[in-house]
């Protein structure tokens, strides 16, 4: 199984190493998961399954380790979050499954780092972020872009065993643009099978969840081909509030503000997914038309009542 791992990420550190230190305290955003003695057995069974790698630095929840060339960190918190209902038996199993999996995903990325193009192209996918994830300095460094207001697209190599970061140095190595690789992962990311749920939220209102494992959010950056009918002539509204889910209103000429009804509907669903998951995406809605996104702006008067502003070039196609 894939766990849920994003290799060489946001955390990924090029630096001269560390002072080695070891800090057993739960930090305080930890709290609400795991006790103090409970996360520093945790802890230190995890150190033992990086037993034969060099620690450089163990603070505040996050153990960096000398992979290679590099050092890389990962925080303990996902490991927290997925195991800390499971008793000590079965959560042992889960944390060794977890490092093992890191392990092997930096040796299947150290194998494609040295591969020529032909090899590495189908393994290219698009994966959507909030925008706070990046600093501006790693825009630089890391394939990106902003398709959906407020968050980032970008480029990965989706593994055997874990998502990795493809760096725009990586591009001069392959011999190719980043118009070429953006081409080839969304082309990849559409050939994936989602999920497809339907349900009717009136007479001519239907809501479409698309699903599909820890990367379903990737369907928004291909919907046109993700979708199982065109999109209709009025485009349609788009809600990823996490990795795993998808949410979308096919607007049809019978009834093209019913989307009105849809964000409606499902505002406060959208809202809890997104704060509520470990792989938040954005809160917010997106008109889709002609290949392109645009946030919806949303409100309350004075009584709380939701307001929704359409996107100003929408006005001509919903007769407001």
């Amino acid at each position: 199984m894939k766990i849920k791992i994003l290799l060489i990420l946001f955390l990924a550190i090029n630096n001269p190493l560390f002072s080695q230190e070891t800090d057993r305290t739960l930090p305080a955003d930890f709290t609400s998961y795991i006790t103090q003695k409970d996360y520093q057995q945790l802890l230190d069974f995890t150190l033992q399954q990086l037993e034969g790698f060099e620690i450089l630095e163990v603070k505040e929840g996050t153990i960096r380790i000398q992979f290679g060339e590099q050092s890389h960190a990962f925080s303990m918190l996902p490991l927290i979050q997925q195991s800390t209902t499971l008793d000590d038996e079965q959560q042992q199993a889960f944390v060794h499954e977890y490092i093992s999996t890191l392990i092997n995903a930096y040796d299947d990325q150290s194998t494609l780092a040295s591969a020529d193009f032909s090899t590495v192209k189908k393994y290219l996918t698009l994966r959507l972020y909030p925008e706070g994830v990046f600093q501006e300095a790693e825009r630089v460094r890391w394939v990106v872009r902003s398709d959906l207001e407020g968050t980032v697209t970008c480029v990965m190599l989706n593994l055997p065993t874990a998502f990795a970061t493809v760096e725009r140095a990586q591009l001069d190595q392959w011999g190719v643009s980043e118009t070429e690789v953006f081409e080839l992962a969304q082309e990849n990311s559409g050939k994936r099978s989602y999920e497809v749920h339907r349900k009717m939220l009136g007479e001519t209102t239907e809501l479409l969840a698309l699903a599909g494992g820890s990367s379903a959010a990737t369907a928004a950056l291909a919907l046109e081909a993700a979708m199982p009918e065109p999109i209709g002539r009025y485009g349609a509204i788009v809600a990823v509030p996490h990795q795993e889910m998808v949410l979308v209103h096919n607007m049809q000429e019978e009834g093209p503000v019913d989307y009105k009804t849809f964000i409606e509907y499902l505002y406060e669903f959208v809202l809890e997914q997104y704060t509520q998951h470990t792989a938040p995406v954005s809160p917010d809605f997106y008109w889709y038309y002609e290949g392109k996104f645009t946030r919806i702006l949303l409100g309350q008067n004075q009584a709380g009542q939701l307001q929704i502003v359409p996107p100003m070039t929408s006005s001509q196609f919903m007769g407001e």
